[in-house]
């Protein structure tokens, strides 16, 4: 990831140079989904070693804590605050969602599958 991210940056302002030629474009495209794919693998080896629960917890506290500021923003009318706020939460909702569908996945405990699947379901409503 580290190695490749000069690489993309150049990779961006070479086709932003040249938006009409289609071989920086390819190379961007091609160096873009190489980074895209060694963020996913960090990110999968990060959560090898990260306890699932803990996460959880530690972003539901994340999570209220933003609701908190989101809330200070609505009664200031500070509406940029509250789009950061609100975006911070769906990221860490959408991560949530990820650990817990990897958790069911690799149980095979049908009653924990089950509980996940519930818990994951009233989280996305």
């Amino acid at each position: 990831v580290e190695s490749l991210t000069p690489q993309l940056v150049a990779a961006g302002r070479i086709r932003m140079s040249f938006p009409t030629n289609d071989a920086a474009d390819e190379h961007f495209e091609n160096l873009r989904r190489e980074y895209a794919d060694r963020i996913e693998r960090v990110r999968d080896l990060a959560d090898e070693l990260t306890d699932s629960a803990a996460f959880v917890a530690a972003s539901e506290e994340v999570m209220r804590r933003h609701t908190a500021a989101c809330e200070t923003a609505i009664a200031g009318g500070q509406a940029q605050a509250v789009v950061d706020n609100v975006s911070s939460i769906a990221r860490l909702v959408s991560r949530v969602l990820q650990v817990a569908k990897q958790e069911a996945d690799n149980s095979e405990d049908p009653s924990f599958v089950a509980s996940v699947k519930t818990a994951s379901a009233a989280l996305e409503a």
